[in-house]
């Protein structure tokens, strides 16, 4: 029985894997191919963490006014918010060459939600 259970899994693996495949070599042909694959085992759960698919999706967006668009609409996982906010603030300094404060507070605070906007620049 055991023997059973382990055969059956590797199985299933298997045609998981060949599965994928086929099915991002088809994709790949498409005028606009997937840009990323991620597996989403569990995700039927209650509580199941979506950080990663938001990741996914958010690094597939070319546009960044489309990513601040997926970001701050998730006002419950401020770990992104911020996670891009900076990623983007780096990005534009690292480009230009120069420090502003100003201008780094202003970048940052364009990806939070309206809410944490609000209370931040009610502190100032």
């Amino acid at each position: 029985m055991r023997e059973a259970k382990l055969w059956v899994g590797e199985f299933a693996a298997e045609m998981l894997n060949k599965l994928r495949t086929r099915i991002e070599s088809q994709l790949s042909g498409c005028k606009y191919p997937p840009k990323a694959y991620l597996s989403m085992a569990s995700m039927n759960q209650e509580g199941a963490d979506c950080g990663s698919l938001l990741r996914c999706t958010t690094e597939a967006l070319n546009e960044v006014e489309l990513q601040k668009l997926v970001i701050s609409t998730q006002q419950a996982n401020i770990v992104l918010n911020i996670e891009y906010s900076v990623k983007h603030a780096l990005r534009y300094f690292v480009v230009e060459k120069c420090f502003d404060k100003e201008l780094v507070e202003e970048s940052v605070l364009d990806w939070m939600p309206s809410k944490v906007r609000k209370a931040l620049s009610f502190q100032v």
